[in-house]
Order: structure tokens, then sequence, then C-alpha cells
């Protein structure tokens, strides 16, 4: 079993939540060092941005995340920007491991800078973060496993090094993420489906995460997020009444709005 140590002080960190999700659905090897429920599926959906003080602190814009379930003192690493916590999310594994240990850094054979959101220098992802990723894990010991993100990221260098080895459903809008997620937790009896969403992190570096911009794309996902666990538990019960009743059910057409649609 992979030995998952505490982080500064003894609490939990954030490479630490994929493994845990991989023994929630009993895949060997993983520790659930988090205590999540034991469960068939799970939607890993990562909000950039939005830490649980923030979370706490305008609660009143976000009802539906300010009401769920908690797991206490879940901290990101040193640095704490996005494509160190992205990376150790997907790997399971700390800065110092998988080497994306900023926002840039230095090659040591050339000297020069890598921007590790743009990856605008020759490397080979795959070599520069050479561990698996905890999807790719996953997959392998016969969870269905995808990534839901935008498509322009798809096989970008932050994407191969976070979440490589699995299937990657590109979306165009926050409509379209909503179905295909569904689509993914419904096609297999046991998955795991990693979603991600940067609006709210664009949003407090241009405009600071206490502006009334920032409070109201907060409340756009709170409202976007609730339509998900709406959607995927209605389709779970429509699930269990066809199996209850052995006979196939007319799903209705899922109305999608267009990629230009705004946010609400």
């Amino acid at each position: 079993m992979t030995q998952t140590l505490p982080g500064i002080g003894g609490r939990a960190t954030i490479d630490q939540i994929m493994p845990s999700v991989g023994a929630s659905l009993g895949v060997d090897g993983l520790s659930n060092t988090l205590g999540l429920p034991e469960a068939p599926r799970c939607v890993v959906f990562l909000v950039d941005g939005m830490g649980l003080e923030l979370l706490r602190e305008h609660a009143d814009a976000a009802p539906f995340l300010s009401s769920l379930n908690n797991v206490d003192d879940v901290v990101c690493g040193v640095p704490s920007t996005t494509v160190t916590s992205l990376t150790s999310l997907g790997t399971g594994v700390r800065a110092g491991e998988h080497g994306m240990v900023g926002y840039t850094c230095r090659v040591p054979e050339t000297g020069r800078r890598l921007n590790s959101l743009k990856w605008d220098q020759p490397l080979d992802p795959t070599q520069w973060q050479p561990h698996p990723t905890v999807l790719q894990r996953l997959q392998a010991a016969g969870v269905s496993a995808s990534s839901v993100n935008d498509a322009r990221f798809e096989g970008t260098g932050l994407t191969v090094c976070s979440q490589r080895g699995v299937p990657f459903h590109g979306i165009n809008s926050v409509y379209e993420r909503l179905d295909v997620v569904v689509d993914v937790i419904e096609s297999s009896p046991r998955s795991v489906t990693y979603a991600y969403e940067s609006r709210l992190d664009h949003t407090g570096h241009g405009k600071g995460c206490r502006s009334e911009e920032w409070r109201a794309m907060l409340t756009t996902i709170d409202t976007e997020l609730m339509e998900l666990r709406d959607a995927s538990t209605r389709h779970a019960a429509d699930r269990h009444r066809r199996s209850r009743h052995d006979r196939p059910a007319v799903r209705e057409p899922v109305r999608r709005r267009p990629a230009s649609s705004p946010a609400r």
C-alpha cells in the first residue's frame, strides 16, 4: 500500500485526495487517508481559486457548496500555485517528488526558464513529471477513469503531467460539461471523473477575491454544481428504476445551450 505522510503540522494535503477517492472505491494499494465513504462512482470537481476559508466567508453566495459535508483542514502544498497543486492532486505526490515546483522554474540542462502553464520549452512532460497519475492507476485497476476539461487544455504540458493516461473529454461550455460529466458517470458502474473550473480563479486575479464580480461568479458556479448534482442523482435514480423493472427507459433529450450563451 502507498504510504501517505502527513503534511505540515500533521494536516491533510491536496495530494491525499485522489488516493483517498480510489481507496473509497476499493482499489488496492491506495490509502483512504481522508476517511471518505465507500462509493461506486465519484466526481472530483476542482474549483480553482476557492479555498475553504473563502467559502466560509462567502457562504451566503454559495448556499449549495456551503451545505455539503466537509473534510476539514486539507491544505495545498508549497508553493500554492495552480500547476503545483493540480499535479499534486493528479499524481498523489508532492512537489518535491513530481517536479512541478512553481509557475516558472529553471530547466537544469539549458538554464532556460519554463513557464509551466504555457509549457514554452521543448520538454517532454512525461520525462519532466515521470509519475503516473492516480487516474491512470485507477484505470489499470479496472475503474473507468476520465477527465472532463476545457477542450483547449487537451494535450498541454500541464494536462499531460497531471491527468494523463485516461480519456480526455474536451468541452466548450459549462452546459456541455454538465451533459458530458453525467454521460461519463452513467457509462460504467464503477468510475472516477475529474472536472475542472477556472473562472473563479481568473475573476479573483482580475477583480479580487472579495469583489462583487468574484461573489457573482461564485454564485454562478454554485448553481451549476447544484444542477450537476441534481442531474447525476436523477439519472442514478433512473438507472435504479430500470434495473428493478428490467426494461429500458426512454431518456428525455437534454437541451444544450450554445457555447456562446452567457453564464447565468
